[in-house]
């Protein structure tokens, strides 16, 4: 077979191959360049963050958009870290991370309803930091069903309001996520379930989505009406990048999401009350650490992105919310160094057809992956930002198909980071992986920014 030049070419000119795992800033609002971006365990600019046994502190994302870069973390036994606001939190530290207590960025209940209330609005449940809140109860803009629960960035992930009813009012739906939302099938009143939305690697950080609110029961007036539960509200969002370990020592992070609220009760010679609230959904953790992540064994409930209950009495009860999403992910075995200032670029995996079996990348050291820039090498291109003879590793991976579906790579099956893009001949997908120091300057957090960067391959 023949040779062909530039069978697979990187320009970063659009984000469509970015792996979410990847520390750099690809082509941030469209500028056509990799800036380093925080790196593994960002610029430590906050200091370190300690709190003491049995302490509760608050930390607001709205504050900085949700972004802390600490020296460490540690977060003592009984100590608790309460998370709010609209933005997810996302924590980098140069150092370990250790949790011996709790960091809470869960959704909150939804509200009961009441009897005889007249105009009384039933407020949904807070929303966890980066998720939705959950429906209103008895709200005059939907006088007849209940509130849908709200979802982060526009997706559709909210449970929808049950129905107002004489007879057997409707239970919110759940809100969705990594799943459909619960819904009571068994009753055509009642709302259904969140839509899923999202990826199971976290590509965006997103949290839960508020539960549906239940109907109102009729009882002849309005203000006799029996109202249904407000929604529970979605879980938050969270993320954590350690330059080092991360360390869960008996402590846990939830953004678990919140029940939906109980409907009134039925009173004598009234309709059945009115429906429970639907629970929010779970949010989602991720965790990335440059060396290692380990749970200590006999350590409970490490992590919780559970779906709400729905709320209960009255009409039908509500609907339980979809569980969120967790993901962990350890970046590198190699324990030299602390691991500060690097960060790297990481495509998704390609696909490369069935028609080609061998490939070659001679821009690199075939032991040691490593590129020097400056030195007339002409795959790695950057004619300007990364000072000369800064290292850059060039590493390579692959996977087979999946059986169930030859589109897809089938992740059982993935090989070990290797220099050697020959080692991968045979396999149809490969994804490459380009690290490099971000020479960051701490006080000032300067970080430089490649103009242009062109990975070429070459297969037979």
């Amino acid at each position: 077979s023949r040779l062909r030049q530039d069978a697979l070419i990187e320009d970063f000119h659009q984000r469509t191959r970015l792996d979410p795992s990847s520390t750099a800033e690809w082509d941030i609002l469209n500028s056509d360049v990799l800036r380093a971006g925080n790196g593994i365990g960002g610029t430590g600019i906050d200091g370190p963050f300690r709190v003491p046994p049995n302490r509760t502190v608050f930390i607001d994302t709205n504050i900085n958009g949700g972004i802390r870069q600490f020296t460490e973390v540690l977060v003592e036994a009984g100590a608790r870290v309460e998370v709010s606001g609209l933005n997810p939190l996302r924590i980098f530290s140069t150092g370990d991370v250790e949790l011996r207590g709790e960091i809470l960025a869960e959704g909150g209940r939804g509200e009961d309803g009441l009897s005889a209330t007249g105009g009384r609005v039933i407020q949904g449940g807070d929303p966890g930091p980066g998720g939705g809140r959950g429906g209103r109860a008895n709200f005059p803009l939907a006088p007849l069903v209940g509130e849908v629960g709200r979802s982060p960035l526009g997706t559709d992930g909210g449970g929808q309001g049950g129905i107002r009813s004489d007879q057997v009012s409707g239970g919110g739906g759940g809100g969705g996520h990594a799943s459909f939302g619960g819904n009571d099938l068994a009753l055509a009143s009642s709302g259904l379930g969140g839509k899923p939305y999202g990826d199971n690697e976290i590509s965006m950080l997103l949290g839960g989505s508020g539960g549906g609110a239940g109907g109102n029961g009729i009882g002849g007036l309005p203000e006799a009406d029996d109202t249904g539960g407000g929604g529970g509200g979605g879980g938050g969002a969270v993320s954590v990048s350690t330059a080092r370990t991360f360390l869960l020592s008996g402590g846990r992070i939830s953004v678990n999401g919140g029940p939906g609220g109980d409907a009134a009760p039925s009173g004598s010679g009234r309709s059945p009350g009115g429906g429970g609230g639907g629970g929010g959904s779970g949010g989602s953790i991720r965790v990335e650490a440059l060396f290692s992540a380990e749970i200590v064994r006999g350590s409970l409930n490490h992590f919780g992105a559970d779906g709400g209950n729905g709320g209960l009495r009255g009409g039908r009860p509500g609907a339980r919310g979809a569980d969120g999403r967790l993901r962990l992910y350890v970046l590198s075995g190699n324990r030299e160094g602390s691991g500060a200032g690097k960060s790297f670029a990481m495509s998704r995996f390609l696909d490369v057809g069935t028609d080609h079996a061998m490939f070659s990348f001679d821009a690199s050291n075939p032991e040691t992956g490593e590129v020097v820039l400056g030195g007339g090498v002409k795959d790695l291109q950057v004619p300007e930002g990364l000072p000369q003879n800064s290292v850059m590793r060039v590493l390579f991976q692959g996977a087979r198909v999946l059986s169930t579906d030859p589109r897809l790579p089938d992740f059982e099956t993935v090989t070990a980071w290797t220099s050697r893009i020959d080692d991968l001949d045979g396999y149809r997908f490969i994804r490459w992986r380009l690290e490099f120091d971000i020479g960051l300057d701490i006080e000032t957090a300067r970080r430089p920014v490649v103009r242009e960067i062109a990975v070429r391959f070459s297969y037979f």
